[in-house]
């Protein structure tokens, strides 16, 4: 059994979201499924209770020094995340999302 995680930004009702979810629901039954999302909030979609979803921590963005230190929090959130997954997979959804993780990985195994 893999561990498998999808990291994107929110589960709201875009396709990106829908294909994430269709693919959580199916491997969940072989694998361990989690998803690793920016901002809180449910998701759109139908989700199989097997699936574990974890919301990053939300910062400030009332100021510019609030908006550039959230940046960075985000990222270090991110990378504990990730860290605390143990997933054998990750698997990231949009440009954002993708280049986010790209740094947070840097020095982790998978």
């Amino acid at each position: 059994m893999m561990k498998i995680s999808f990291i994107i930004a929110t589960l709201n009702s875009g396709g990106a979201e829908r294909v994430l979810v269709t693919l959580a629901n199916a491997l969940c039954k072989e694998h361990e499924v989690s998803i690793i999302k920016f901002h809180a909030g449910e998701s759109f979609y139908k989700l199989e209770n097997e699936v574990k979803v974890t919301s990053l921590e939300q910062f400030r963005f009332d100021t510019l020094y609030h908006k550039i230190a959230s940046r960075f929090k985000k990222f270090f959130a991110l990378r504990k995340a990730l860290k605390e997954s143990k997933a054998d997979v990750f698997i990231s959804f949009l440009d954002t999302t993708n280049i986010a993780c790209i740094i947070a990985k840097i020095g982790l195994k998978t």
